[in-house]
């Protein structure tokens, strides 16, 4: 929800106050609008609307003071009705004022608009406009005929019961005995539509795909200027300078979006990541004015080191390879074949029998 629809429905629900409420609310919100930041609401914008609240109150102010039979005297002015500013010394005079009849609880079942008691006529004219169409109060309709009952604050039944059977009781417990509060209604709600005119100018066209390359802040689209200075509030403490580029507002690599999103509008003016990222018209911008900024990660400075110079190499010559002789093979002289003897074989020469047995020849003197 963007800023100016929040100060829309906090009108809307000032409106609905009592009017002894009304004004400490107002001036409230006049203090709040005043201390929004630039990039939400520009200066100007919060001089018209305070302004307006201010003329509001002092109305309040007089029409309260009036009823209950008090003027004004320079003395007591802030005592009676203290503002952010004294008025000019404004006297007002009691008046008597004539005070019209109470409302009927019933009138004729689908009466015709234009012969419907005036508050009623004023409602009906302000919902038939808040609902794109025009009324004309003196044709020769009904109420079913001219507004869409089920589109409105007060519900169905509230209508269906007026057009039925002509019943005003739920009417006037809403909207006052005599119809008053409906005034106070049309009031607020013709401020709102002045200011959302005046803050909210008809929606644009969809954003190019490419613009100029290098643009200065205060050239770019409106909805991409909203997002650089957003960014720059969060992460830098200086004003932004409008007359600068994109490079020299903030550091992009801490942004949510990133270091190539920002180059690609400043370095190459293409919006196509931006579109895709918020919309075709930039809307979704207006949903990050109220978030946090982000958490920005902060390294602590490193102490610089003193640069340590390697040592150079030392280079040793590879000593050249020494050539070893191969020893040279000693002849061995093979030893000469000793011829061996073979021994003669020697006869095997039977043993004498005749030496064993020479006893026998002593037989017959042993006997």
């Amino acid at each position: 929800m963007s800023k100016f629809q929040e100060i829309s429905g906090e009108l809307l629900a000032i409106a609905n106050l009592p009017p002894e409420k009304r004004n400490k609310a107002l001036s409230n919100l006049s203090v709040l609008i005043q201390g929004l930041p630039d990039y939400e609401i520009i200066q100007d914008q919060k001089d018209l609307i305070s302004s307006i609240i201010e003329s509001l109150i002092a109305e309040n102010d007089a029409d309260q003071i009036a009823k209950s039979k008090l003027v004004f005297v320079p003395d007591v002015e802030e005592q009676i009705a203290p503002t952010k500013k004294t008025r000019a010394k404004k006297v007002v005079t009691p008046t008597a004022q004539v005070e019209s009849e109470d409302l009927p609880d019933f009138i004729e079942k689908l009466t015709l608009v234009k012969d419907l008691p005036e508050p009623l006529k004023k409602l009906i004219g302000l919902r038939s406009m808040q609902q794109g169409t025009t009324l004309t109060i003196e044709l020769e309709d009904t109420i079913i005929q001219v507004l869409d009952w089920a589109d409105t604050p007060e519900g169905y039944g509230f209508w269906e019961k007026i057009t039925q059977t002509g019943d005003l009781r739920d009417f006037k417990a809403m909207f006052g005995n005599k119809g008053e509060k409906v005034d106070e209604l049309v009031m607020f709600a013709e401020l709102n539509e002045f200011a959302g005119e005046f803050l909210n100018p008809e929606e644009s066209e969809d954003l190019p795909d490419f613009i100029k390359k290098f643009t200065r802040i205060k050239d770019l689209p409106e909805p991409v200027k909203k997002l650089a200075i957003i960014r720059h509030t969060q992460l830098v403490t200086k004003l932004i300078d409008v007359n600068d580029i994109l490079a020299r507002a903030f550091d992009w690599t801490k942004t949510p979006e990133g270091d190539n999103f920002w180059m690609l509008i400043n370095t190459n003016g293409d919006l196509r990541m931006f579109k895709k990222f918020y919309g075709n018209k930039g809307e979704g911008v207006d949903d990050i004015i109220t978030e946090p900024a982000p958490a920005v990660k902060t390294r602590k400075p490193r102490t610089p080191k003193a640069p340590v110079v390697a040592p150079k190499p030392v280079v040793t010559p590879t000593p050249k390879p020494v050539p070893v002789e191969k020893p040279k093979p000693v002849p061995v002289e093979k030893p000469k074949p000793v011829k061996v003897a073979k021994p003669k074989p020697t006869k095997q020469t039977k043993p004498k029998v005749e030496d064993d047995l020479s006893f026998l020849n002593d037989l017959d003197n042993i006997f």
